[in-house]
């Protein structure tokens, strides 16, 4: 019996470590349950942000649209604005060189007006013309025609100085009005 009382120990002996093989792998499966849980808590909860997020890009993305739709509206309201303060400047200077085109007009027919009257004095800038004295030592003291040949000597050089401040201040004007307009030919000279 001694070889029976042995086998039973060696029997007894494997269960009980067969039992403590089966609680190591419960407690084992256990803790790989319990870890599988705080994982798949943790796993959920990103799942949770990244939507959340998503959600929160596509928000954004429409607001984004948005704002650059707004934008471009803004844009091109200033374009169109500023077309139009284009437009606006070269009418005025059109009105400008049209003012200028009937100033000269109306200069040429007062210089032609006063060829016909008696010379006087006159300075202008750049300019000093004065009566011719007579012999006499009084103005306008001539026969005919050494007043009209007074007059022809007197007024070609006011005629020419008027005539020079005329085309500076064109010169000037035109200057202006080309470079908004590019070569225009639209404009009155």
């Amino acid at each position: 019996m001694d070889g029976a009382g042995a086998e039973l120990e060696m029997a007894k002996a494997q269960i009980r470590e067969l039992r403590a093989e089966l609680e190591f792998e419960r407690r084992m499966r256990r803790k790989v349950e319990a870890l599988n849980k705080v994982l798949a808590a943790e796993l959920a909860e990103e799942r949770g942000a990244r939507e959340a997020a998503e959600a929160h890009f596509r928000g954004l993305e429409a607001e984004v649209e948005g704002k650059r739709g707004e934008v471009e509206n803004a844009l091109a309201e200033i374009e169109e604005e500023r077309r139009m303060l284009r437009v606006a400047e070269v009418w005025r200077e059109e009105r400008v060189q049209m003012k200028l085109a009937e100033a000269k007009l109306l200069m040429e027919e007062t210089l032609r007006g006063r060829r016909e009257e008696k010379p006087r004095g006159h300075t202008c800038e750049g300019c000093s013309i004065r009566p011719v004295m007579g012999p006499t030592g009084q103005s306008g003291q001539h026969s005919q025609n050494s007043q009209h040949q007074r007059g022809k000597v007197e007024l070609q050089p006011n005629l020419e100085c008027q005539r020079a401040q005329l085309r500076v201040l064109l010169r000037h004007k035109s200057s202006v009005g080309l470079s908004l307009l590019g070569a225009s030919s639209n404009l009155v000279m």
